[in-house]
């Protein structure tokens, strides 16, 4: 996987928390990954030494690789990442996966 954006200093917490977060994508259909998303979450700004762009680019790599995993892992990714999805786009973009979600449920039961 590409580096995304910027990387935090070799050492530093942040970097840490990234090289966490890049060895959990191939392995996101085990239960475990959900997880560490989900303690991740709150530190995501701060992994990606705050900018924007780089934030949504980690979201959007991290969703892609969730999305070859079962529905479960994909659903429980989605809800533990819900805090960044919220916080780079807004109540709208909440709103909008959860459409995506029920639609997709539709097509897919």
């Amino acid at each position: 996987m590409e580096p995304l954006g910027e990387r935090p200093e070799r050492g530093s917490a942040e970097s840490v928390r990234t090289a966490v977060l890049d060895a959990t994508l191939p392995i996101c259909n085990q239960s475990a990954s959900v997880n560490v998303l989900a303690s991740l979450a709150p530190r995501w700004s701060e992994m990606c030494q705050g900018d924007l762009q780089a934030e949504f680019a980690r979201l959007s790599a991290t969703l892609r690789a969730f999305a070859r995993a079962e529905r479960k892992q994909m659903l429980d990714a989605i809800q533990a990442l819900l805090p960044v999805l919220e916080r780079l786009g807004g109540q709208q973009a909440v709103r909008e996966t959860a459409q995506a979600i029920v639609k997709t449920a539709q097509w897919w039961p």
